[in-house]
């Protein structure tokens, strides 16, 4: 299930879920287990 299911999103909060997926992909950020 991806963040976007989990939470209506519009705009700016849409953007910033977009990035921080992009983000995780390209391994930039770490996500904690």
């Amino acid at each position: 299930q991806t963040l976007e299911t989990k939470f209506e999103t519009t705009g700016l909060e849409n953007d910033i879920i977009n990035f921080l997926n992009i983000a995780l992909e390209n391994g930039w950020i770490t996500q904690s287990a």
